[in-house]
């Protein structure tokens, strides 16, 4: 601890940094004499004190300034040159003064070589030699001023110097041979740092070391030679046999060869070779050997070889890479029909590479400008001028297409490339590449026209979208809308950029539809099947539109999951119009009473509340008297207000519970519910009667009507709907029977009565379509000439089981009925066509005919004669045909009878008044009507042999005929007298069983012969 601290104290320990290595010993040879003199001098002022206290106080103040320095050095060492001074001088004052003032130590002489060599050593041969020339002043003054006194001879002092000189001479020498093997040192230590710089710098760049003594044929490796091939340092072995014994058997031969050639000296610069070696996991690793003989003996003989092994195997398989890489380049270069090219600026040479001759489908030539522009279009000439020569002067790269080959087969080709300049900006060189895009422009071509059609296609699904007539649109899965169709944006007045941007689509709707449209949103989306809904919604019209709503969510693709298309379509049109057609199908279009469907739904209902409440109803069927008349005599769209208000007047006349219904044409039912007994609705039937026969004003016409009403009560036994309406029918036959302008109560003796006559109408409606109607012919005669004038055609049915049947066993069934024109079109039709066949046979036979007064005033009696006419008779038909109509079916409307008999006149048929004497017709009549004859009744020819009543009657009536020009033919006609009384009253013409009864056709003729 003690020594520790000394050497602290005399700043022995210290530590010294790299940069301070050159003043190192300087600092510890200056610390340890100077702190050695002091010590001694420190003694020595002990001893001297007791002969000399001035030497001992110089002693002791050398120690003082010693011990100064020496603190001063401690704390600023860098300052040695310094510290080193001050103590010479120091030193050099404490020698000076022991050599004047201790004459008694003869060895005082001695220190002054000491100091010398302090100095040479602290301040170098330089300055040291100017330190013993200043020591050497010093002696020579103290010895030789006369004022001092060193006590030495003058040999001494001379010796001393001398001896001075050699110790300069001595140490200027060993600094010279110091500094020498310093700077030989310096120099070993930095090759060896350079050695291991350079050995650590080819370690890390994985190359291996070797060094090969030939002479002792002995060999040492670096670390990272064996372990390259994977061996330990002991296991390689130090021979070159045992790397030899490392190649591969392909490469071993043809290395040794080329190693011993030039050790030999055969070959010339460094040795390099490439060779495979094996590894200690059994593989083969490509290493790169090189070296060199660093050492050859007097006679040239290889001595010493130091080289590296490198390792291949990264770079071979990069080369392998790259080989590889080329070849695919070059392939994808022919595949692409690509190729490189470069051009000199200076030389003008240009270079192609092999795959533009390729493509191009040329022989090799060296390319020239002029030959490449022999082989471009020439349009495109100047264009791939321009363009290179501005890419030129804007240092940018170019790329061009241009048309290459014979005009008629040009091909397209693309070329890219860049000019490269020097640093004085100056061109240089341009490279770039080539390729043949003429199956792109192909494409392109094609892909063009596909686009143009393709947006042809878009602009017209785009056109048909907006022109459709629904609202149509998209929306993503977070219900962004993608697109909305004019439609949808002009009625609801949201225009397609207010829902592209907003961030819902129902953002910009009602907040009432906004609500119940993300309802159908949620609910399509948790479905597979579209979604449909309903919605009213304002358009920009004012109205309030019925809009019907599908939805369809779409799974196709992962872009479009849970996006949504809907579809929306104006149904309000539609659902009026099926309002209309549920009206039109439940209610009569007239008169808007509920109608034949309706009503039999409502009946079933009526049934069931009736039978529930255990009370009564009445089905009351309503037809009404004289109609027909009204739509013949004023038109039909008179008719037609006619029923209408007779449906208003029943509606009024009813309860609201009750149901009034129109069945068609003139024909009415009444359901009365609610009733306790049938005594109940008797008041309403009164009441519906009398309403009815009210007159109507239409038009100035003047309308009267009475209706015929059948009543059938619910429930009588066990009826269902269909019988109430039948018994109900059958009710009002019978009301019309009793007079009409009333009702009827049905009844089961009635309804037996009614139920013959349907089947009886429905057998003639069978019999006429079956054929089994004839006409049967009775002949009229000349009384005075008894031959045939004329037959009347008479109709008779051949029922299948009751024989040949008259007209008075079906016709009343059938009267003022659809079916009644029908039999009588028949007739017609039947006689014109025997009067053709007559004809034919050349027998004129003139046919008078019977028409009903029904047929006689329907719509379009006339225009249907004149076509049935006009059908059997191109030339016409004059007198052929006679139509008898009856006296009292005239009298019921003259202006229209007398306007028939008028228009039928015209084409050639005639009329004849059939009983006449039954009608209570007048003069003023009779003359009114354009008749050519007139027919007594039969009644009258009867009884006229024994009633004078009768007798004069048709004398009368002969009598009447004449003065009015008219031919007049007796009926009933039965025997001889009858015959001779006629004759003799005037009368010409007459008919009867007494002269022939009616007949076939066929046998007509045969009675006309006879």
């Amino acid at each position: 601890m003690m020594i520790a601290k000394l050497l602290n104290l005399l700043c022995l320990n210290q530590s010294f940094a790299e940069h301070e290595q050159h003043f190192k010993y300087k600092v510890i040879y200056l610390t340890s004499i100077l702190s050695l003199v002091a010590l001694i001098a420190f003694g020595m002022g002990f001893y001297r004190w007791q002969f000399s206290p001035l030497m001992g106080a110089i002693d002791f103040v050398f120690v003082a300034m010693a011990v100064g320095i020496l603190v001063g050095l401690k704390r600023n060492r860098q300052r040695i040159e310094t510290w080193s001074t001050l103590a010479l001088l120091l030193s050099f004052a404490l020698c000076y003064s022991i050599y004047l003032l201790a004459p008694y130590q003869s060895n005082r002489l001695s220190i002054f070589f000491l100091l010398a060599a302090a100095a040479l050593f602290l301040q170098g041969v330089r300055r040291g030699m100017l330190w013993v020339a200043f020591i050497l002043i010093g002696l020579l003054v103290a010895h030789y001023v006369p004022l001092l006194d060193s006590g030495y001879s003058h040999f001494d002092v001379v010796t001393g110097a001398l001896y001075l000189l050699t110790l300069l001479f001595m140490f200027a020498e060993f600094e010279r041979l110091l500094r020498e093997h310093r700077v030989a040192e310096e120099e070993n230590e930095v090759q060896r740092r350079l050695d291991a710089r350079w050995k650590m710098a080819l370690e890390s760049a994985g190359d291996a070391i070797w060094d090969w003594d030939i002479q002792a044929d002995s060999a040492s490796y670096s670390k990272g030679y064996t372990e390259m091939l994977g061996y330990a340092e002991d296991e390689l072995g130090h021979k070159p046999s045992d790397v030899r014994n490392l190649l591969h058997p392909l490469d071993a031969a043809q290395a040794s060869a080329y190693f011993q050639a030039y050790v030999a000296g055969g070959c010339v610069g460094q040795y390099s070779t490439e060779q495979r070696f094996l590894c200690k996991d059994g593989s083969y690793k490509w290493v790169l050997c090189r070296g060199s003989v660093v050492e050859r003996s007097a006679d040239g003989k290889a001595l010493r070889m130091l080289g590296t092994h490198v390792d291949l195997s990264n770079y071979k398989k990069v080369e392998s890479n790259l080989l590889e890489s080329e070849k695919r380049l070059s392939m994808a270069l022919d595949a692409a029909q690509m190729g490189v090219w470069e051009y000199d600026v200076a030389t003008q040479q240009m270079y192609w590479s092999r795959e533009v001759y390729h493509w191009l489908g040329l022989d090799y030539f060296s390319p020239s400008r002029d030959a490449i522009n022999t082989l471009i279009h020439p349009e495109d000439l100047a264009r791939i001028r321009a363009l290179k020569e501005q890419a030129s002067l804007d240092h940018l790269p170019f790329l061009v297409e241009f048309r290459y080959g014979a005009p008629e087969k040009y091909r397209w080709a693309e070329e890219r490339g860049e000019v490269k300049f020097d640093a004085q900006g100056r061109p240089v060189r341009v490279i770039g590449t080539v390729q043949d895009i003429t199956e792109r422009k192909r494409v392109e071509s094609a892909f063009e026209r596909a686009r143009v059609a393709l947006e042809e296609q878009r602009s017209l699904l785009q056109s048909v979208l907006d022109n459709a007539p629904l609202g149509i649109w998209m929306t993503d899965a977070q219900g962004k809308a993608k697109f909305a169709n004019h439609n949808l944006c002009q009625a609801t007045g949201i225009s397609e950029a207010q829902f592209l941007n907003a961030p819902h689509y129902t953002d910009v709707l009602p907040m009432d539809i906004a609500t119940r449209c993300k309802v159908a949103d949620a609910a399509c989306l948790a479905q597979k099947d579209p979604y449909q809904s309903q919605e009213r919604i304002k358009f920009t019209d004012g109205r309030e539109h019925l809009v019907e709503v599908t939805k369809v969510k779409l799974t196709y693709s992962d872009v479009y999951k849970n996006c949504i298309i809907g579809i929306a379509a104006d149904v309000t049109e539609r659902q009026e119009y099926e309002n209309q057609l549920e009206h039109i199908a439940h209610f009569d279009a007239l008169t808007s009473v509920p109608n034949r469907v309706l009503l039999a739904d409502r009946l079933v209902q009526a049934m069931a509340r009736t039978k529930r409440d255990k009370g009564m109803m009445a089905v009351c069927y309503l037809d009404l008297d004289g109609f027909k008349p009204v739509n013949d005599n004023y038109g039909h769209a008179v008719g037609d207000r006619v029923l209408v208000e007779v449906a208003r007047r029943i509606k009024n006349a009813i309860r609201e519970d009750d149901t009034v219904a129109r069945l068609g044409g003139d024909e009415f039912v009444v359901l009365l519910v609610g009733m306790l007994a049938p005594e109940e609705c008797v008041g309403s039937l009164h009441r519906l009667l009398e309403l009815i026969h009210e007159p109507i004003e239409i038009e100035s016409h003047m309308v009267i009507l009475s209706a015929s009403i059948g009543v059938a009560i619910f429930p009588e036994g066990e009826q269902d709907a269909d019988t109430l309406m039948r018994h109900a029918d059958q009710a009002m036959y019978a009301a019309k029977q009793s007079g009409k302008n009333r009702y009827h109560l049905y009844d089961a003796s009635h309804d037996l009565r009614a139920r013959s006559h349907h089947e009886l109408v429905q057998q003639i409606r069978t019999a006429l379509a079956l054929g089994e109607f004839e006409l049967y012919y009775q002949p009229k005669v000349n009384l005075r000439t008894r031959e045939m004038v004329g037959v009347e055609a008479l109709i008779r049915w051949n029922h299948a089981e009751r024989g040949v049947l008259l007209p008075g066993a079906f016709l009343r069934s059938i009267e003022n009925t659809e079916l009644e024109i029908e039999l009588g079109e028949w007739v017609i039709r039947s006689a014109l066509e025997q009067i053709k066949a007559w004809r034919k046979m050349g027998r004129d036979v003139k046919v008078s005919i019977n028409i009903s007064a029904y047929q006689l005033q329907a719509k379009h009696f006339v225009a249907k004669l004149k076509a049935q006419v006009d059908y059997y008779y191109k030339d016409g038909c004059v007198n052929c045909l006679q139509i008898e109509v009856l006296e009292t079916a005239a009298l019921e409307d003259i202006e229209v009878v007398g306007a028939i008999i008028h228009a039928c006149r015209e084409f050639g048929v005639s009329f004849a008044l059939d009983d006449f004497g039954t009608g209570y017709s007048s003069l003023k009549y009779l003359s009114y009507f354009d008749l050519d004859t007139l027919k007594i009744d039969q009644s009258f020819v009867h009884d006229m042999m024994i009633e004078k009543g009768d007798h004069a009657i048709v004398q009368a009536i002969i009598a009447l005929t004449r003065s009015f020009g008219r031919e007049v033919v007796a009926e009933g006609v039965e025997n001889e007298a009858q015959f001779q009384a006629l004759l003799k009253m005037g009368c010409e013409v007459g008919q009867g069983f007494g002269i022939a009864r009616p007949m076939p056709a066929i046998d007509l003729i045969g009675w006309r012969a006879s």
